[in-house]
């Protein structure tokens, strides 16, 4: 079907009627979001039967939220509490059953494998990540190094200085033969995350506005090198 696209904003061919992306920037990895208003990567959404949301993963979460608290159950911790343990007991049950496990292990790898088809991101990352293990990068980062790193940046993306859900990212790329260690480790949001991909980040710095030289010189002081910052185009 033939809509305009909230993305690019040119006249393509859609999925459905209510979809607001087209097929082409489906296909790179890119969506726009019917909450925010915001271009943002597969990732970011929660799929559906295979297909993502119409809103992001933060919409949707704000969105559960205020129906909780309209709805008053979040003043109702005993409703909660019971819900919680027959919800924890009903888990038990279905991982006592072997058939029912599998089933379950089965949905999960048939998301992923949508996932993967659709999300280009995503697939960079599985790539890259089956690459490392197989040169045996994968591993050498330890629980108590990530913790010192994400003290040393306050608890905030190192490229943007976000208070939100952090992920590691490396700095040189493990696609480009960057190694999994604490100096090419630096935290980072899923939208950094995703925008910074696999490109050098000297390059992504002069095209990216809101990475800040002084952020650029922290991130150099930990990986110990200069922090001199290349001139913006």
């Amino acid at each position: 079907m033939l809509k305009t696209c909230n993305v690019c904003n040119a006249t393509k061919e859609h999925a459905s009627w209510k979809s607001t992306t087209c097929n082409d920037c489906l296909s790179k990895g890119l969506k726009y979001c019917s909450r925010c208003n915001k271009t943002l990567a597969l990732g970011d959404f929660y799929l559906c039967r295979g297909k993502p949301m119409g809103m992001c993963k933060a919409c949707e979460k704000k969105r559960s939220q205020q129906g909780k608290i309209d709805s008053g159950y979040l003043d109702r911790p005993e409703v909660i509490a019971k819900r919680n343990l027959s919800s924890k007991i009903n888990k038990r049950k279905v991982y006592q059953d072997p058939i029912r496990r599998r089933q379950i292990y089965d949905r999960h790898n048939e998301r992923l494998r949508e996932r993967y088809k659709q999300d280009a991101n995503y697939k960079e990352k599985v790539i890259a990540s089956n690459r490392a293990y197989k040169e045996g990068l994968v591993g050498t980062l330890t629980a108590e190094e990530w913790q010192n790193t994400l003290e040393h940046f306050n608890n905030q993306c190192a490229y943007c200085g976000a208070e939100t859900k952090l992920c590691r990212e490396h700095v040189v790329p493990i696609s480009k033969k960057g190694l999994n260690e604490t100096q090419n480790v630096v935290p980072a949001c899923i939208s950094c995350n995703s925008s910074k991909k696999d490109k050098d980040m000297l390059e992504w710095y002069k095209e990216t506005k809101f990475f800040s030289e002084a952020r650029l010189a922290k991130i150099m002081e930990w990986k110990g090198g200069a922090s001199r910052a290349p001139k913006r185009s």
